[in-house]
């Protein structure tokens, strides 16, 4: 009996000293990298998760040409997403123009291990009805569609990244942060291309609860504040599941930072999990399944 202890002893002994010297390794190998290096070696590994990383924010946006882009979007995703550990405040504002009904999307909350926000431009192949708009699947922007847009997020009184692109949907996310959605405010400005689309964006606006006082207009440019949406909300409705969901979030925030420690930058830290622990990373980036989960759904 005592035998066995010592074999278990000895190996678990071995073990640490062998995972200790191959961590130190691992973050000597990251340290002599050049910044340039670690970026191209990071955005190749999570290019096929549609994701890119901001070196001066430290934080990770879209791609115009995601895979996302292909997957449409539906209100049945804001359904299903606190099972699929996204509790977030979301505020989708649909308009007809054109001939076809058009959505605006606004969401800010926790995504996994991630803290962001969204605003997502997109539109179906027809006029949908008012009754049919939660259901209707609708597409993202084609390129010469593309709108521009600024998004920031604030964490109370802290700004945690602004983002400007001309996009079908402009993101970020802050790795290893945590938040409830009541505790972030979404800052979101649009250019519309025309006064008509405008138009018929402030329609929708006016449709989902908002007032005039509640968004600035500057020729076509309307800038918004969004801290309590005016829809009700998946999470709400989904009590049990979002509490679980943000109780695993915030286990899992804690774990990572402390697995990757030795960093502060999630460009570092992302790296550190590649090579120390790479079954970890894979699965962080699983996109063929996340995939399957989403169709499933």
């Amino acid at each position: 009996m005592y035998l066995l202890i010592l074999v278990f002893f000895m190996i678990a002994l071995l073990f640490f000293i062998i995972n200790y010297y191959r961590r130190k390794k691992i973050i000597k190998k990251i340290c002599c990298m050049s910044l340039s290096e670690k970026c191209c070696l990071l955005n190749s590994l999570i290019e096929p998760a549609g994701f890119q990383y901001d070196m001066d924010q430290d934080i990770f946006t879209s791609q115009v040409e995601s895979w996302q882009r292909e997957m449409g979007y539906t209100a049945l995703y804001d359904e299903a997403s606190p099972a699929l550990n996204m509790v977030f405040d979301c505020e989708p504002i649909y308009f007809d123009y054109e001939g076809v009904t058009w959505m605006f999307e606004f969401w800010k909350g926790q995504y996994g291990i991630n803290t962001g926000g969204e605003i997502g431009f997109y539109r179906a192949y027809t006029l949908v009805p008012r009754g049919r708009r939660h259901l209707a699947v609708f597409h993202g922007l084609p390129n010469q569609d593309l709108i521009c847009g600024t998004l920031e997020i604030w964490k109370h009184d802290r700004l945690l990244f602004d983002i400007s692109q001309k996009h079908w949907w402009i993101t970020g996310f802050s790795m290893g942060e945590f938040s409830y959605p009541e505790s972030l405010t979404l800052k979101a400005s649009i250019i519309f291309p025309d006064k008509s689309m405008l138009n018929a964006f402030l329609k929708g606006l006016n449709d989902a609860g908002y007032a005039e006082d509640e968004y600035d207009l500057c020729g076509v440019k309307l800038n918004m504040v969004i801290g309590t949406p005016k829809h009700a909300q998946p999470r709400r409705r989904h009590r049990l599941s979002a509490a679980f969901s943000q109780l695993a979030n915030r286990i899992y925030c804690r774990l990572y930072l402390w697995v990757t420690r030795p960093f502060c930058s999630s460009l570092d830290r992302l790296l550190y999990l590649y090579y120390f622990i790479p079954w970890c990373f894979r699965r962080m980036i699983n996109i063929r399944k996340c995939k399957r989960r989403w169709r499933k759904r």
